[in-house]
């Protein structure tokens, strides 16, 4: 489906900064835009395609190893919003975004560092995810508690 086209070429997207940022470099504006269009086209949705929102997180973490617009704020704080939105999405049967967020947390939480103190709650979501039934939930939710310690 056209839902999966896009998680999957987000995902590849972000992967190919993360391993060949060299060859990217000239194009990475490019390539945030795109982040960008996908996380507003999300935010600004009722009922956000959760296979799209899986992908750009994915896609996200791979391109911030590398790429990231770190001085925009308002940008920060929208993925920040996003991904703390993610985190709290358990209840579906697949459990992709939660953990695509959590992952985002873990590798990128210095992005996130205005955002992290001054969220008195995420220590509790992170708690509640370590606790949750489903396996790969929890074994992402652990490595999430670095960035805290």
């Amino acid at each position: 489906s056209s839902k999966k086209m896009r998680k999957h070429g987000l995902e590849t997207l972000g992967l190919l900064c993360k391993l060949y940022p060299a060859e990217c470099a000239n194009r990475g504006k490019e390539m945030l835009a795109v982040f960008k269009e996908t996380l507003s086209g999300l935010v600004g949705s009722e009922d956000p395609d959760m296979t799209v929102a899986a992908g750009l997180l994915c896609g996200l973490n791979d391109f911030m190893h590398h790429f990231s617009d770190a001085e925009d704020l308002k940008w920060t704080a929208s993925v920040y919003n996003f991904m703390v939105r993610g985190m709290e999405l358990t209840d579906h049967t697949r459990h992709e975004v939660p953990r695509a967020a959590l992952r985002l947390l873990r590798y990128h939480a210095k992005f996130f560092k205005l955002n992290l103190f001054a969220d008195e709650g995420m220590l509790l979501r992170i708690k509640k995810l370590v606790n949750h039934r489903n396996t790969d939930v929890r074994k992402a939710a652990l490595p999430a508690c670095e960035p805290f310690a």
